[in-house]
């Protein structure tokens, strides 16, 4: 299995302080990425801070504390908080590999339970040895190509003469997902659901059998 330290050089992040910079709203304010979990790991926005050069977009950070492991690809110029590493491919990546590697590093999260930190383990942990086809499509979108929709003109009159009152069971077929526990899943390349509203409900990457083509899967997970 790869390493991390086989796929990114790994550096540790400017370790700033959030409460000794200046925030700003304007267009040409940073990114300031700490170990939180929400919003792509951003905290806040900052002013440029002179003689500090930010990272440049395009790298990769994960918390090495707080939440450990969440992971996340940059997509703009940012600053890091403390207990931020920042990985940089070490070859040229596509978009969809950088993200099939956010998510296989942020798979192993169980690993940092009751408080453990990921600093001097980070660069030695281990992945899987390539990302399935399914991750690599070409259906990762061009997200510099998206636009806003035009709303100069009058807002459409929405038609609801044929909505009608439905229940899921006619639109879908109900299967409960296997049982699963906590620690005999190991990890692999098949996409792990549970109860979560983050990552569209994909906690792990575990090595189980993939579900059947064309159905949605849900999985519980036992803590034993």
């Amino acid at each position: 299995m790869a390493r991390v330290r086989d796929l990114f050089d790994v550096s540790y992040g400017h370790s700033l302080e959030l409460n000794r910079l200046a925030r700003s709203s304007s267009a040409d304010a940073i990114n300031f990425v700490s170990r939180t979990a929400k919003n792509n790991g951003a905290s806040a926005r900052v002013e440029r801070i002179p003689g500090v050069e930010p990272a440049q977009g395009g790298l990769v950070t994960v918390a090495l504390g707080g939440t450990v492991l969440e992971t996340f690809l940059q997509p703009t110029p940012f600053y890091c908080g403390r207990d931020v590493a920042i990985l940089t491919p070490v070859a040229p990546m596509t978009l969809a590999e950088k993200l099939w590697w956010v998510s296989a590093i942020r798979a192993n999260r169980y690993r940092y339970s009751y408080g453990r930190q990921a600093n001097r383990t980070l660069a030695d942990l281990q992945l899987p040895d390539q990302s399935p086809d399914y991750v690599l499509s070409t259906t990762v979108p061009d997200f510099a190509a998206l636009r806003a929709p035009d709303s100069s003109g009058p807002t459409p009159a929405l038609d609801t003469t044929l909505w009608r009152a439905f229940r899921y069971e006619d639109l879908f077929e109900f299967q409960r997902g296997e049982r699963v526990i906590n620690r005999d899943l190991k990890p692999g390349t098949t996409p792990y659901v549970r109860a979560s509203e983050r990552h569209n409900g994909v906690v792990a990457f575990g090595d189980l059998p993939p579900p059947t083509p064309g159905r949605l899967h849900l999985s519980s997970v036992q803590r034993e």
